[in-house]
């Protein structure tokens, strides 16, 4: 199976591939120079109170549904850190693709749900706790894209934007996708 990336999503990876490569050269000084002062750090707006999503639509009926229940049930998850009802929604043959740390890269089959249900064990165990809130959905075919804002819990430590990509096979899911930029990276060694 291939993986394929929206347009918008590849441009984002391409610029900020270039945009670190760029400020990485900007901020080695020269032998010579002084050394660069610390990078501003971005200023976010705040974490929205209710969940308002755009819908951007050229939908399967079926796709929204399923994926707004998988949605639901992964938020709820990670706020409350029990996982087994997003787990429940997955099917045996899976598709997993996690960006950074112990879980990265693109799992498939029986081996992408062995590592998606570790990466959950990992997160409940660990504690780790977010709430997030979508922005944008955008509904295609079998596949939901789900742009979202997302803060660790207690707020403070993490802050990200993500999108969340669903395959929907029947009642159930048969991929997870997630794409995002690291802001302000966490204290995790692991990168998870």
């Amino acid at each position: 199976m291939t993986l394929k990336l929206c347009p918008c999503i590849a441009a984002a990876f391409l610029a900020s591939a270039l945009l670190s490569g760029a400020a990485q050269a900007q901020s080695e000084p020269a032998s010579s120079a002084a050394p660069a002062a610390a990078p501003a750090k971005r200023k976010l707006p705040p974490m929205p109170e209710t969940e308002a999503p755009k819908w951007n639509i050229k939908e399967n009926g079926k796709t929204r549904q399923v994926a707004w229940r998988a949605w639901t049930l992964f938020r709820a998850a990670w706020e409350k850190g029990e996982w087994q009802p997003f787990l429940d929604m997955t099917t045996d043959d899976f598709q997993f693709y996690f960006p950074q740390g112990e879980f990265a890269g693109l799992h498939e089959g029986r081996t992408g749900k062995e590592k998606l249900v570790a990466w959950a064990n990992y997160h409940r165990s660990a504690g780790n706790r977010l709430r997030s809130a979508a922005t944008h959905v955008t509904v295609a075919g079998n596949v939901a894209v789900i742009e979202a804002t997302a803060e660790s819990l207690p707020p403070g430590f993490y802050r990200n934007y993500e999108a969340i990509i669903f395959e929907v096979s029947g009642d159930r899911i048969s991929a997870l996708r997630e794409y995002w930029n690291v802001l302000d990276p966490g204290a995790d060694p692991s990168g998870n």
